[in-house]
């Protein structure tokens, strides 16, 4: 299982600049690792800080979109990761409920038999366990307006201080994060309730749709 990935948002913020924000994410963490502002023509520097790393594509002049297309494989789609998440939480759910039907019965059954032949039977109790929670997924979600998902979550994306030609990435960057961290938080109430997976459950880094297209070394 993958234990390390790297996700570059791609910006222009003008004709002639490259804004580029880097995460990094491990099985521990997941932290924004670094900021490039580049000029449209430096190519070489650019495709260098994007090599191997999962991109997400903001607002591109044509000469980025360009240079992007020979990494199509590697452009992440937002409406997977959205699927994947809520389908896993669902599950999970449905594993939940029908592990504590199937404890019921089987506590039904094993009480109805006769005290004195319950002694020859492995022993049977009714569990009282907690439910699990997961993370209220958002039904639609745009990168390109970041800053409106942080206004439905009354959080603040960014201060009024700072770059403001890294204004777009590095929202897309912390929005970016904020999901992949909602993600972590699942995996966790996944993997700490043995019901759900079993007991061989992992933490995955980020959903199989986007780890599936980080390059195999």
């Amino acid at each position: 299982m993958r234990d390390y990935a790297s996700i570059a948002i791609v910006d222009c913020p003008s004709s002639d600049l490259i804004a580029v924000e880097v995460i990094s994410v491990t099985k521990d963490s997941c932290d924004l690792a670094g900021a490039w502002i580049l000029k449209n023509d430096d190519l070489a520097s650019f495709e260098q800080i994007i090599e191997g790393r999962l991109l997400i594509k903001l607002n591109l002049n044509p000469n980025i979109e360009k240079s992007l297309d020979k990494n199509s494989g590697l452009v992440l789609d937002f409406k997977e990761f959205l699927t994947e998440a809520k389908s896993d939480a669902e599950k999970a759910i449905l594993s939940y409920e029908n592990f504590m039907i199937e404890n019921e019965r089987a506590y039904r059954e094993y009480m109805a038999i006769k005290p004195a032949d319950r002694k020859l039977l492995p022993k049977v109790t009714k569990k009282q366990l907690i439910a699990p929670e997961f993370s209220k997924w958002p039904s639609d979600f745009d990168i390109q307006k970041s800053d409106l998902f942080f206004e439905s979550l009354n959080k603040k994306g960014l201060s009024k201080t700072g770059n403001t030609k890294m204004k777009n990435a590095l929202l897309a960057s912390r929005a970016t994060k904020y999901l992949i961290d909602m993600w972590r938080f699942d995996e966790m109430e996944r993997v700490n309730r043995v019901y759900v997976d079993g007991d061989e459950a992992k933490v995955s880094i980020l959903p199989s749709s986007w780890l599936s297209k980080i390059p195999q070394n």
